[in-house]
C-alpha cells in the first residue's frame, strides 16, 4: 500500500498516544517527498516525549530520510498553572523508497537551496 500524508500523519499519532502524550503532526506531501513536523506536548514525562518523537522517526526505518532535527525533548516550567510540561520534537523529510538516513551536518547552513538539492537526491531528481 502506498504511503499518503493522512495515513502517516495517524501513525505518528498513534505512536504519541500510546506513550500518552499529545501531539501536533504535520505531514506534507510533496514532489515525491513527505516532510514531517511532530510536537510531543503534555506528556507523562520528559523521556516519554523524546520516546515520542524516538519513534515517530522510526517508522520510517527503511526508507530515504533526511533529518532536519533529530529528536530532542525539554521541560519547561508553567507558572500560571505551577507545574512542569514536558515536551518533546522532530522534524524530518523523507521518500517512501529503500535508502539511508542522513543528519543535518553542523556545517550545512540550511538555507532552502542545500536541503531542496538534498531532497532531490533523494527522489532520484538531482
Amino acid at each position: 500500500m502506498t504511503e499518503t500524508a493522512e495515513t502517516f500523519r495517524a501513525k505518528c499519532k498513534g505512536v504519541a498516544a500510546a506513550l500518552n502524550c499529545a501531539s501536533r503532526i504535520s505531514v506534507e506531501h510533496k514532489d515525491g517527498v513527505f516532510h514531517v513536523e511532530a510536537a510531543i506536548i503534555n506528556g507523562p514525562s520528559q523521556y516519554a516525549c523524546h520516546v515520542a518523537a524516538d519513534r515517530i522517526l522510526h517508522l520510517c526505518e527503511g526508507k530515504a530520510v533526511y533529518i532536519h532535527v533529530p529528536p530532542e525533548s525539554e521541560t519547561y516550567v508553567d507558572f500560571v498553572l505551577e507545574r512542569d510540561n514536558p515536551k518533546g520534537y522532530v522534524r524530518f523529510s523523507f521518500c517512501d523508497r529503500p535508502g539511508h538516513w542522513q543528519e543535518r551536518q553542523a556545517t550545512e547552513d540550511g538555507d532552502d537551496k542545500t536541503v531542496a538539492k538534498i531532497l532531490a537526491g533523494m527522489t532520484g531528481h538531482a
